[in-house]
């Protein structure tokens, strides 16, 4: 997921691409959103482009991807291979056409936009002391990529816990009853007491101390206070298949949730409960992993701790249900 930017076409222009954290921004889709827009700003000033703003983000708002991994499918080694999958096969980003579209939208050829394209965004890369930088790629399809790096994702995932921590001490929450409860909403409760459980299982383990004021449906790591996310190399310490997943999953949620859209917020914490419990299954925190790499065991835990968090957050705000700790 760092240097290993993937050659999927046989012409890239690449850049790159500065991104600053504000406190309340957690989706990155809006900040690639953000940064093709002054894009096109700057083609309309530098090129004399015009475009019609509003109506390119409302594009932007449906166009924008997140980048799904591809599996070979290499029969039996093949299922071995999808759980061996580590995030530097595939790195973490976002897609966007928005070449192919503009080909059409300013009627010229696709390579005379990929080249204004190129051109903007190199020229509007100046990065700052508080700016951060994505690999971007143009590939000759017309496709915008931009690859999240380890740093990067260290960074948004440090940006996330502040969040977190912000949103849940000025925020009121009812209780609801667990009983009666849907019963397509028992996975989503079901993960969320299972984090729970795993967080206080990692209590006592002393890998990390909860919160002693915390309420009784809420379970947030209070100690470390600053997880270290990147091993000795730069690099993430979660860098398996499940792991990835559940990274993605965490991404997609983070976007949805600053989205004004109408969302389907049972069908969203289905998919991340879905990749919660794979990741359960497959990333152990206790045994080996304590012993040998602790760093490791509490990164892992560093996720369970946001998928918890915003499991609470959905069943609460979004799906008016419980949040039960245990079942």
């Amino acid at each position: 997921m760092d240097s290993n930017v993937p050659k999927y076409t046989n012409s890239h222009k690449f850049f790159p691409a500065p991104f600053v954290w504000e406190s309340s921004m957690i989706s990155v889709e809006k900040l690639v959103k953000q940064l093709l827009l002054s894009t096109l700003d700057s083609c309309h000033q530098r090129l004399d482009i015009c475009f019609d703003r509003q109506f390119m983000a409302a594009i932007l708002d449906k166009k924008i991807q997140i980048l799904t991994p591809k599996y070979k499918q290499l029969g039996l080694a093949a299922r071995r291979e999808r759980y061996l999958f580590t995030v530097n096969s595939m790195p973490l980003g976002y897609g966007c056409p928005l070449g192919l579209f503009l080909a059409a939208y300013w009627q010229i050829s696709l390579q005379e936009t990929i080249d204004n394209l190129s051109q903007c965004l190199v020229l509007s890369a100046s990065p700052t002391a508080t700016s951060f930088q994505l690999a971007g790629e143009i590939d000759a399809s017309g496709w915008l990529k931009f690859y999240l790096d380890s740093p990067t994702v260290a960074d948004w995932l440090k940006q996330l816990r502040l969040w977190m921590a912000g949103n849940f001490s000025a925020a009121t929450f009812t209780e609801y009853p667990l009983c009666p409860t849907p019963k397509n909403l028992f996975p989503v409760q079901y993960i969320h007491a299972r984090c729970c459980s795993l967080l206080r299982s990692a209590e006592r383990e002393n890998l990390i101390t909860l919160k002693q004021d915390r309420h009784p449906t809420r379970c947030q790591i209070a100690e470390p206070k600053a997880i270290s996310w990147l091993n000795r190399e730069n690099c993430l310490w979660l860098n398996e298949s499940a792991e990835y997943e559940l990274l993605r999953q965490l991404l997609m949620v983070a976007d949805t949730w600053q989205k004004e859209s109408e969302i389907d917020w049972l069908k969203t914490a289905l998919r991340l409960s879905r990749a919660t419990a794979i990741f359960q299954a497959n990333c152990r925190f206790l045994g080996r992993v304590r012993v040998l790499e602790p760093q490791k065991a509490i990164a892992r835990l560093g996720l369970l701790d946001l998928v918890r968090s915003w499991l609470y957050l959905i069943l609460q705000k979004k799906l008016k249900a419980a949040a039960p700790t245990e079942l």
